[in-house]
């Protein structure tokens, strides 16, 4: 196998451990040398990775970083590690920036075999920035940074590809979350745009909400048009689904408990229903990105869990990045309109609606 399918392969193995890692030894074990190992460097060779590294810097001496890789004997990589139970934060990095002023390398990463943050020195020479430049999440894994990856194996380091390749990334995720938003919600911009030419007179707020939701509707069926479009061809025809259309959209209550809500939830592909009764969303309020989803008695990521409905009536299917948050659907209690579970990260009235409605 390639890298491709080997951070694949190892994103499903990560997700698989995560019950089982309680500690930063356990972490480093079974996630982050795993990780090492794919990128082609040697795990057990001292002169590739060096762990406990000794760093003196300033007055203090016998500091130790995690894991160095080391390239023709000259650390490339370094690497400090944290425990999968814990949430990444930027005094994590502290280390790190000492660490990275004594050597002569321009990457550094945080990890905590979970999320990877990379770090360099892009503001000034020798010193690394405050900020990562890029964020990999192993349980909302875009794909897009295959490539940012591969600049740093074994037999492709190029420091320089993974900043600019990163630097790429980073404006196509800003400009996917832009689409995004104005997909969700059609800025006034937006729907003044495709209202000039079609009225003549003064836009107003009464123009304005006449035409929004015309944009919003045709906005969503040009990305599932775009969508169906570029299915993979080999996919078999999918099965009819079992629901029953008249309760399709029929509003189903929640549960909650402290910041958690359960929410009964199905998916959706190009329009399509992918009738789950046993689907659940398990949303954290004080965190979204903790929320998880209970799928087929497993608590699961959100894209993992949408990859996994979607195989069921197509198994070929490959998973555009990101598009468990979008596709991924709940019942507005109040109108029973269908609407993206990632809706409840920014509209605050859907989620009180649900709140309301939760037993």
């Amino acid at each position: 196998m390639g890298l491709p399918d080997d951070l694949r392969q190892h994103v499903t193995r990560v997700s698989q451990q995560l019950a089982y890692v309680r500690n930063e030894d356990q972490t480093k074990t079974s996630l982050i040398l795993p990780f090492i190992r794919l990128l082609g460097y040697d795990v057990f060779d001292a002169t590739e990775v060096v762990p406990e590294y000794a760093a003196d810097f300033g007055t203090k001496s016998g500091e130790k970083i995690d894991y160095v890789v080391m390239r023709e004997g000259k650390p490339a990589l370094l690497i400090e590690a944290k425990s999968a139970r814990t949430a990444l934060h930027v005094g994590h990095a502290s280390q790190l920036y000492r660490y990275y002023s004594t050597m002569d390398t321009r990457i550094g990463i945080l990890t905590n075999g979970k999320s990877y943050q990379f770090f360099a020195d892009l503001n000034k020479s020798n010193v690394m920035d405050r900020e990562p430049f890029i964020v990999m999440d192993l349980l909302e894994f875009d794909e897009r940074m295959i490539g940012v990856v591969e600049g740093l194996t074994k037999g492709g380091f190029n420091p320089e590809l993974v900043l600019a390749r990163a630097r790429a990334l980073n404006i196509r995720r800003e400009i996917q979350a832009r689409f995004r938003r104005e997909f969700d919600a059609p800025s006034p911009d937006l729907v003044k745009h495709f209202a000039r030419g079609l009225y003549e007179g003064v836009f107003n707020n009464e123009v304005e909400t006449e035409f929004a939701p015309i944009v919003k509707q045709e906005w969503r069926d040009l990305w599932r048009a775009q969508e169906r479009a570029n299915s993979p061809a080999a996919d078999p025809p999918a099965p009819e689904v079992t629901t029953n259309p008249e309760n399709i959209s029929a509003p189903m209550p929640a549960y909650k408990a402290g910041n958690l809500l359960e929410i009964p939830i199905f998916a959706e592909r190009a329009g399509e229903r992918i009738d789950r009764s046993d689907a659940i969303l398990i949303f954290d309020r004080s965190n979204t990105r903790k929320s998880k989803i209970r799928f087929g008695g497993d608590e699961v990521s959100v894209n993992n869990a949408y990859l996994r409905a979607i195989r069921l009536v197509r198994p070929n299917y490959k998973s555009p990045s990101g598009r468990g948050w979008y596709d991924w659907k709940l019942s507005d209690p109040a109108t029973g309109e269908l609407r993206s579970i990632h809706d409840l990260r920014h509209d605050e009235e859907l989620l009180r609606r649900i709140l309301d409605n939760a037993k």
